[in-house]
Parts: structure tokens; sequence; C-alpha cells
């Protein structure tokens, strides 16, 4: 058995024992002159290393005053010397660590005289203060702003550490060979961490500077490498072909795939690019000089991706200019406008454009430039779903005169069409003028008096415009203020516009303005004056109506029930009240009866569906639900109306069952109900 090892003993070193006379046998005045080189923190880790150095550096010590004095903080004031030293201060100051839990801090509260840590801040927010009276409070207040300064100051000189450090980094790196620019160190993920570090740059330090951005300045060297590599290659293969054509392969379009142009099929080109060019630079150093691009192996694959697009377009073009000659001055107006040209060019990135998809562009850029010649007011034109000119009568006239658009023979005239075009033009001005002229003969003179917020915009303005419009010689002998309130409520039907909104199409505005366009433009063999003035007039005391009764579609019926309208007025009210309580009531029967568990919310949905604010598409079961609960029918029977309406209402019902299965209860009270009655 091996003898047990010893356990070595080491003699205790007596630590008050110090060789020499040291620190400690300094005499005090000379200790003091020493300390005053020192920082306080130091100052007060000496304080702890035995009692003569603890006993050198009380609170009465004479080094506390100087510090205090140098470091150009607010003097204390000499009434609570006593309780607040110079050296408590520098104390608070100097060291970090929070008064109430072990955060480090430096925050110092100086209405208590401690540390506090940003949270013990907020939960202590009532202590009270290490002093009572102004005269602290006052000091408190200028030490807390004297701190600020201070740390302000000392991030700014940190900030400044950190630029000076980003710029001696970007220094060393642009002299190298090659030399490595600022555009590649900023792309690099870890730039702004190592220049983020308020320490000088050394060599030492920049030693682990290249070690860190090595890898990442490799892999952007690579990226903007190939890129170039292949931006030349682009051009190379371009060369020859019309800048328009060429001119949008850039870095952005590499790099984001942001451009129409950039063809599905130069996309797959460019990723089979940036493998073979990876390859070749797979293995250099990332301080390495990359070696010069030779395009040759590459050219000629490249040429039948980029240049596809261009050759089918000139293809095309032969083939148009083959047939139709007589285009050639238009097609050379259409390569010389850039606009025009970009939508030839997206046309002809997709491989499955033909020919007569070309020739049809064509023919489109050909009748809009040539109707802008035509119609001056260079109108909207839509050619799908179907041909539409956005100028009134504008769409029937080209539908009478396609000789002049006729690309396919040379018959273009623009003198003789805009001849036709004027006479046309002079005829739809007389017809409006006298569906002017019939409304406000007819009309009652109240209506065509000018109110205040009739117009958004000052009633001279509208005087003004309409005096240039070419109906105004015409009208001249009406009052000014009469024809623009005519023409408000008319301006939907005298311009070719789709309506949509829902309040239009329960009125069945949608469709009196269409017949009210068609019969406005048509034909002389087929124009009905009668018929054209009756379908206006109807369209603009539908206008009227909606505007007195500001959208109540009940208040409407009761218009119409009264034979009130443009022509009389609509000052008659005394019965309305009567006539919508017999509404409420019945429609209300109706929700009791339809739905008992939620009768309110179903009368106030059935109160939308009739004043056709509703669900449904045509509005067709919504207006004829209220023409049967209206007061005017007297043969209305509440059992009758829910079977005769079952399916429409059992809908309505199931929805609203739906939409409302998590509540309990109306949330609509009777009072408001009774109010709406």
């Amino acid at each position: 058995m091996p003898p047990r090892k010893s356990k070595r003993v080491i003699a205790a070193s007596n630590t008050n024992e110090i060789e020499g006379p040291g620190i400690c046998g300094l005499p005090t005045e000379l200790f003091d002159e020493v300390c005053l080189y020192l920082k306080p923190v130091d100052i007060l880790n000496l304080g702890c290393v035995n009692r003569r150095l603890a006993s050198l550096t009380t609170a009465e010590s004479r080094i506390w005053t100087v510090l205090y004095q140098s470091s150009e903080l607010p003097p204390i004031p000499q009434s609570m010397s006593q309780l607040v030293t110079a050296k408590k201060v520098l104390a608070l100051i100097s060291r970090v660590g929070c008064a109430f839990c072990p955060t480090k801090s430096k925050q110092v509260d100086w209405q208590t005289l401690q540390r506090l840590c940003s949270k013990c801040m907020k939960k202590r927010r009532n202590l009270e203060p290490a002093i009572v009276g102004d005269e602290f409070r006052d000091w408190s207040k200028e030490m807390k702003e004297s701190q600020n300064i201070s740390e302000s100051d000392r991030r700014f000189q940190l900030e400044v550490v950190r630029i000076q450090r980003k710029r001696d980094i970007i220094d060393r790196f642009a002299t190298m060979d090659p030399p490595i620019t600022e555009e590649i160190l900023e792309c690099c993920s870890e730039f702004h961490r190592v220049c983020n570090v308020a320490t000088p740059l050394t060599n030492r330090v920049f030693t682990n500077v290249l070690r860190t951005l090595g890898p990442n300045i490799k892999a952007i060297r690579v990226i903007a490498t190939i890129i170039e590599w292949y931006l030349l290659l682009h051009a190379e293969a371009m060369e020859g072909i019309p800048e328009q054509w060429s001119n949008y392969m850039n870095v952005d379009t590499l790099i984001g795939s942001r451009c129409f142009r950039y063809t599905a099929e130069e996309r797959a080109y460019y990723s089979k690019f940036h493998i073979l060019a990876f390859d070749i630079l797979k293995d250099y150093a990332w301080n390495d000089v990359f070696p010069t691009f030779d395009s040759s192996p590459y050219l000629k694959e490249i040429k039948d991706v980029v240049c596809d697009p261009y050759e089918r377009f000139c293809n095309a073009e032969k083939d148009l200019l083959r047939r139709l000659p007589h285009l050639e001055q238009e097609l050379a107006e259409i390569k010389n406008s850039p606009l025009s040209m970009s939508e030839v060019i997206l046309k002809f990135v997709d491989r499955d454009t033909s020919v007569i998809e070309y020739e049809e562009m064509v023919k489109e850029k050909l009748i809009v430039e040539r109707i802008h010649k035509v119609i001056i007011q260079f109108p909207s034109i839509t050619f799908s779903p179907v041909f539409k000119i956005k100028t009134l009568g504008a769409t029937e006239w080209f539908s009478r005169n396609r000789q002049f658009f006729d690309i396919k023979t040379d018959s273009w005239d623009e003198v003789a069409a805009k001849a036709s075009w004027e006479t046309w033009n002079t005829i739809m001005t007389a017809r409006k003028a006298s569906i002017y002229r019939h409304i406000i003969i007819n009309c009652k003179p109240a209506l065509l008096q000018d109110v205040p917020d009739r117009y958004a915009a000052d009633m001279n303005y509208h005087i003004d415009h309409f005096e240039g419009l070419q109906e105004w010689p015409l009208l001249a002998d009406f009052d000014t203020t009469a024809l623009c309130l005519v023409r408000w409520d008319l301006w939907e039907a005298f311009n070719v516009i789709d309506y949509s909104e829902p309040s239009y199409c329960f009125r069945g505005l949608d469709v009196l303005k269409e017949e009210a366009n068609n019969e406005l433009t048509a034909i002389a063999e087929e124009y009905n004056e009668s018929k054209c003035l009756e379908t206006f007039a109807r369209f603009y005391n539908q206008k009227r109506v909606m505007a007195v009764s500001e959208g109540d579609v009940i208040m409407e019926e009761y218009f119409e029930s009264k034979g009130m309208n443009y022509t009389t007025g609509f000052q008659d009210m005394n019965t309305y009240s009567r006539w919508n309580q017999v509404m409420m009531n019945r429609l209300q029967n109706v929700a009791e009866k339809l739905c008992p568990q939620l009768p309110l919310r179903c009368f106030f949905m059935l109160l939308q569906e009739v004043q056709g604010n509703g669900k449904e598409a045509d509005f067709k079961n919504a207006r004829l639900l209220l023409e049967y609960l209206l007061p005017s029918n007297k043969s209305f029977n509440t059992s009758k109306a829910i079977k005769k309406f079952e399916s429409y209402l059992n809908k309505l019902v199931d929805h609203l069952s739906i939409h409302w299965m998590n509540e309990d209860g109306d949330s609509i009270t009777e009072n408001s109900l009774d109010s709406m009655q």
C-alpha cells in the first residue's frame, strides 16, 4: 500500500505587516497630494484596505473638499454641510449599485440621497426627502441637472470614439489590395457591431476585426462580382439593340426582380449563370484579386434569351407592314413614343404574344389617337369588356363612322372626321338645351331658387362655368341660377358613367339613367323628342325627391301617393306623420310575428331592407315588400305578408340569428323604437 500523501502546510501571511514604510507611512499632507491624482472611486476603495487608510480618507479629509471643487458640481449649502458631505456626494456619483436591489445603476435620487435603479425608482416614488427645506430641494434640483449634463458629455465623448473607430476601420480596409470599399463593409452584418465599441482601434483589435468580417466580405464581394459580370454580359448581348429594349437591366432589377421586363426565362438563366460564376470564385480568399471575366462561353446562350422579345417584335412589325404598308408613318410614331413603346415591350415580354395580338394593340392605339384628334376633350376609352368612349354620344357616333378608324384601309380623313363629329355634337347640344328648357318651364319655381349649401362651391363659379358651355347660347333667355341647379341634378344623366351605389340601384336610377342616355343619343331617324324629355323629367324628379326627403324612401313613397313631384313642389306634409306611423306599425307587426325572439332587431333589419340598404343584389324582393307595406295598400295583412315573402324573409331571419346567436337580449330599447315611430 503506497504511503499517504501528506498535506502541504502553508504558513498564514500577516496582512497587517507591510514591508517598508509604504503608502501608509506617508505623511498626511503628502498622502493627500497623491490622492488628488486619483479618481474618487479609487480613493473610496483605498479607504477599505485597512484602518490607517480609512482614517486618512474620512469625510473630514481635505481630499474630498478639493476633489468636489474640481468636479465643478453645485456647491453644498453651508447649512446642511454636516448632513451632506463632499465624500457622500462623490460616493453616490462614483459607485455603482442600487440601494434596494442587486441591480447595477448609477442613477441617483438626489431628494433621498440614494442610488436607485429604474424599477426601484418607480416603486419608491413616495420616499421622504433626506432633508426637509427649500434650500435642500433647490440644491437637489441643481445636482440632478448637473449629473444629466455630465452624462450627456460622457455619452458624447464615447460617440466620438466610436465614430473615429469606424473611420479608422474603413480607412484601413481602403488601403488594402484590392481595396475593400465602405459600401462592401456597410453590407456586412457584423460591421456595425465591431464599430459600435467605444475603444480606439489598435493593430491587435484590427486583427480581430479582420477575423470577424472576413467571411462577410467574401460573400458580399462574390455576389457583387457576379452581378457586375452579368451586367457586362447582358450589355454585350444587347449590343446593336435599341436602348429602350435593353435599359431595364441594372443592379436593382437583379437583386429585387422588380422589373416586369425581367422575363421568367432570363431569371432562370441568371440563376444558372450565378451558379457557374460562384464555382469560379468560391476558392478565392476574401482579400484576393478576383479574375477578369471572359464572356465568350456564355454569349450565344444569353443572346437567345434576352434578345427574343425584340426579335419577335421586329418580325411582327415586318409582317404588319407587309400586309398594311399605309401604316408605316403611324408605326414610326408609336416607336418614337416612349409611353407607347413601353406598352409594346411589356406585350412582347410574354412569349405567347402573336402577330394578331400586336395588330390588335396597334389598332387600339390608332383608334385612341384618332378619337383624341377629333374629340378635343381627350375622353377616356375602354375596349373591354365592351368598347366605350366616356363622352356623351361619342360611342354612338363612333359606331356610325367606323370607316374613319379602319386600319386595314387607308381611309383616315381627319378633316372629314372632325366635321362629322361637330355636326353630331351640335345635334346633341340642341337636344340637351331642349331638356333644360322643358324641365325649367314645368318645374315649381321654388325648387329653382338657390339655397345655402346646395353647392359645395360658390354659385358664381358654376354660373361662369355654365356660360362657357355650348348649350348656353340656346338658353340665354333663362335664369342662369336655375340652369345650374337643373344641371346639378342631371349631371349623371348627361355623363357616361356606371352606377354602382345601392341607393341608386334600389330606386332604379341606374336603369333610368341608361334609358335617358339611349334616348338622347339616338340617331335622327329613331329620336323621339317627347319620350326623351319625359325620361329626363322622371330622372330629374327622382333626384329632387331624394334631395327633399334626404334619402328617406318612405317619404318618397308618400310624395308619390300624394301626386307630389317637381312640377307641384313638396310642401303638403300634414298627413305624413300618420302615414309613417301606419308604415312603422305594419313593419313592427311583421317583425314580431316573424321573429318573436328578436323582434326589435328584426324590425330594424326589415327597415333597412325597405329603405334600400339591404344585402339583396337586385333589390327586387325589397321593393315588392315596400310596396306591400305601404299605407296605400288597403289589403295589407300581416300573415299574408309573411306568407307572400316567406322565402325572402326566412333568409333574412336566418342571417339575423347567425349574426346575433352569441348575444343575449335586445340591444335596442322600446323607447328607441317609439322615437322612430
